[in-house]
């Protein structure tokens, strides 16, 4: 497989994280997405030298170790919402990480950074369900990237690479019934072949996914 150019590679929590350590050499763009601390056990070694973004939501608890952010040089921290004064949870984390990491670049969602497709509950009227997803849109919206390449997306069909050093606050069934229950896999899908000028690269342990011209399973 060869690196296209434009590209980014986002890393993900789920068994298929495995496959990123034969195709590291390839990527140099890297977003890792939440509290990856647990997985850096067995991908950072193949980190080193990248240029990596850590994606973030609002939990204290979706952060890496000081040492990692340290050993891995990582310069920007983008959180998952919009700026708020509003919103205490955004407040606390903002502050948190500016004053832990004051050499870091932390930044909260463009103001006109909207999803579409989906009607969500009110619990979800400013975030997005979905740390992981959200990224790949971040990647596609903001960042205008045209191949995207991800290991770790297997929708909780697969347990995750690691054992959690923190427990997350839902198990892997009630992620698997949330991810159902709002159409996160439909929604993703729909996104994908509305941007057809963007590919996806793909490896994953979720075995439904549509013929596409842009979905690309490796």
């Amino acid at each position: 497989m060869k690196e296209q150019q434009n590209s980014i590679c986002i890393l993900m929590k789920g068994s298929s994280l495995e496959f990123f350590s034969n195709d590291a050499e390839l990527h140099n763009e890297i977003i890792l997405v939440s509290d990856f601390e647990d997985e850096l056990k067995i991908v950072k070694n193949k980190l080193k030298g990248k240029n990596i973004t850590h994606f973030v939501n609002r939990s204290l608890n979706a952060r890496l170790t000081s040492r990692s952010y340290k050993d891995l040089k990582i310069k920007k921290i983008q959180l998952s919402v919009k700026f708020s004064l509003k919103d205490w949870r955004l407040l606390r984390k903002y502050i948190y990480l500016k004053l832990k990491h004051p050499h870091i670049e932390v930044r909260c969602l463009p103001g006109n950074f909207n999803w579409e497709y989906l009607k969500f509950p009110e619990e979800f009227k400013n975030k997005f369900p979905n740390t992981g997803v959200l990224t790949i849109l971040y990647a596609v919206k903001e960042l205008k990237i045209k191949n995207i390449y991800m290991y770790g997306l297997d929708f909780y069909k697969a347990p995750y690479l690691t054992e959690q050093t923190i427990s997350p606050n839902l198990t892997l069934e009630q992620q698997a019934g949330k991810i159902e229950k709002l159409n996160i896999i439909e929604y993703l899908i729909n996104f994908m072949k509305d941007n057809p000028k963007t590919n996806f690269y793909i490896k994953s342990y979720y075995t439904e996914w549509p013929n596409a011209n842009n979905i690309i399973l490796l």
